[in-house]
């Protein structure tokens, strides 16, 4: 399960409902997942940084996660695909 990947901070800050909330609202507007990019891996601010293209039925977004140095997730962005 996602949530016990989760650093405290994201634990506090993401509850299954919101996570459920964006899941939901990303399929109501651009339909169900069909594809995933080849994912890519940064290092910023002492996270990796990992981007994965997600190719939906009507669009595409990016989602990208920051992992600690513990690889607990830190950060979870679900982003335009042309956003840096």
């Amino acid at each position: 399960m996602l949530r016990e990947k989760l650093d405290q901070r994201m634990t506090e800050g993401c509850s299954v409902g919101l996570l459920e909330s964006v899941r939901s609202r990303l399929a109501e507007g651009l339909g169900r997942v069909a594809d995933l990019g080849e994912a890519s891996v940064s290092a910023r601010s002492g996270y990796a940084v990992v981007d994965i293209p997600i190719f939906y039925r009507k669009g595409e977004r990016k989602a990208r996660i920051a992992l600690d140095r513990d690889g607990q997730i830190a950060g979870f962005f679900v982003l335009a695909p042309n956003i840096a």
